[in-house]
């Protein structure tokens, strides 16, 4: 992908102009062609990826005296 900014943008091409995620600006753009024009938007395109994992132990004392021990593991992974 290109970009041409100008007050005066003037393109003259002798064969075919092929414009593929391009941005043109000015106040006034004249195009040019001799044969024909061929303009592709293309969509931007992100990928994220995330993972988290996690340990923990723990114990639990109850009134009578018991002890139970606590363990827990867990993970996520996502991909957009």
């Amino acid at each position: 992908a290109s970009s041409i900014k100008g007050k005066l943008v003037n393109l003259v091409v002798g064969e075919d102009l092929s414009l593929k995620g391009s941005y043109i600006n000015g106040e006034k753009v004249d195009i040019d062609v001799a044969k024909k024009i061929i303009i592709e938007s293309v969509r931007n395109r992100n990928r994220e990826e995330h993972s988290s994992s996690g340990f923990n132990v723990g114990v639990s004392v109850t009134w009578a005296g018991g002890v139970t021990p606590n363990i827990g593991i867990s993970g996520d992974r996502s991909i957009k």
